[in-house]
């Protein structure tokens, strides 16, 4: 049973029971969360976790092919894989807008002080980095120490 709605959240349920399976999906359509898919085993569960990803997972043990425990643990480190990866990349966007904000601060320094055009002053910076065999981040903050005084 997969249904597409209004709501963006999903919801995976593994279970081998009719009735969990009427109970979850009455709640769940109660709360407005329509993407329902039903796993009768942890091996379909697998599969299908391994083809989308779902907000909500419910195991409803026993299951008839694997010990839920296994599934949940399985489940557990998958998502604790995903959000250390979201998290390095998270650091690296944050890393990369401060590296912005500094390279801009010293292009407004270079157009204040030497009267370059934006495309000049970003230029320099460039051109320093490449023949001085640096980051523009490095350059940048060299020409705020020199105009900062």
């Amino acid at each position: 049973m997969e249904s597409s709605g209004a709501g963006s959240e999903s919801v995976l349920i593994v279970t081998t029971s009719e009735k969990s399976i009427t109970l979850f999906s009455e709640a769940f359509a109660a709360a407005s969360i329509n993407q329902i898919k039903v796993a009768a085993s942890a091996s379909e569960a697998q599969k299908i976790l391994s083809e989308k990803n779902y907000d909500i997972v419910i195991v409803d043990a026993p299951l008839s092919d694997e010990a839920s425990e296994n599934l949940a643990r399985s489940i557990v480190a998958s998502i604790n894989g995903r959000l250390k990866q979201l998290q390095a990349e998270n650091a690296k966007l944050k890393q990369k807008i401060e590296d912005i904000r500094i390279i801009d601060r010293a292009k407004c320094m270079l157009i204040s002080y030497l009267s370059l055009t934006e495309q000049e002053a970003h230029r320099f910076i460039e051109k320093q980095a490449m023949d001085l065999r640096s980051t523009k981040r490095v350059i940048a903050e060299e020409i705020l120490k020199t105009y900062a005084n």
